[in-house]
Formats: structure tokens, sequence, C-alpha cells
């Protein structure tokens, strides 16, 4: 599944558009279509950024990483705390 998105606050910056989904102008409803419409028109070149999304996905937001990023971030504040004492 391609990821689509619009160009609005963290949107862009939390997944990787342009190799791993598609980004449309936030508020214009033309910009969407004519995305949306590129996909159908190009169905390889939607099956590639599906893969790329769901590739780029499970490399940086599956469970298993989530769980790594916030363990380490309790370990180091549990670290601070001890060093504060």
């Amino acid at each position: 599944m391609v990821v689509v998105g619009s160009n609005i606050c963290g949107i862009p910056e939390g997944f990787n558009f342009g190799k791993a989904g598609i980004l449309f102008e936030a508020g214009n409803v033309r910009d969407l279509v004519a995305k949306l419409k590129s996909l159908l028109d190009v169905p390889e070149c939607a099956r590639s950024l599906g893969q790329a999304g769901n590739t780029y996905f499970m490399q940086n937001y599956s469970k298993e990483v989530l769980m790594d990023r916030f363990n380490c971030f309790y370990m180091r504040a549990l670290q601070i705390k001890q060093q504060e004492e």
C-alpha cells in the first residue's frame, strides 16, 4: 500500500516521501487527485512505492524498533537521574 500524505506539519518528516510514498499540497484537491491518478496510471510505480514504504516502516516504526528506542530513552533518563543523586 502506498502512503499518500499532505505536505503539512510533520507529515513529510515522518516518512520517506519520494522513495516510499507521495506528497500532495495540503488543501489542494486537484493535486491530490493528480497524484492518485498517477498511481493508477503506473501500477508498477505504485507497487514499488508500496514495497519501499513497507520496508521503511518496518525499519523505523515496527513494534520492535519502537520498543528499542523507548528502552534506550528510559535507560538514558535513568542514568542521568542516577548521576544527579
